[in-house]
């Protein structure tokens, strides 16, 4: 009758440790979608490039994918340094991995921002 109720109890311990590690985890990649969602706006912002994204054709999935480039970046501590030492950049760092499409926003809203030839 010992080894019956000893079961449960050890099942009832590992769901306990497999919920706790399921929450870590998603929390983790909740705090870790935040983090990115926070570089990604301050480098839209820094750029400013916010109000020309929202306007592009198929801006929804523009940004989507960049959201996905942000995400899987290996550098956001370097990401985040940038912000702070840049203050007023002419484009996006090098290890960006969304430098091109920041950099062909830029490129846009320097040519609309140019005087007529």
């Amino acid at each position: 009758m010992t080894e019956i109720n000893a079961t449960p109890l050890a099942a009832c311990d590992s769901c306990i440790n497999a919920k706790e590690e399921w929450f870590m985890s998603t929390f983790d990649y909740f705090s870790r979608l935040t983090q990115r969602a926070d570089l990604m706006d301050g480098m839209m912002n820094k750029l400013k490039v916010v109000d020309e994204m929202k306007s592009m054709p198929g801006h929804a999935g523009v940004l989507r994918r960049a959201a996905n480039r942000c995400l899987t970046c290996n550098q956001p501590d370097a990401c985040q340094q940038w912000l702070l030492d840049e203050p007023n950049p002419d484009e996006a760092p090098g290890f960006c991995r969304n430098h091109d499409l920041f950099e062909r926003v830029t490129s846009k809203l320097d040519i609309e921002k140019s005087p007529d030839v």
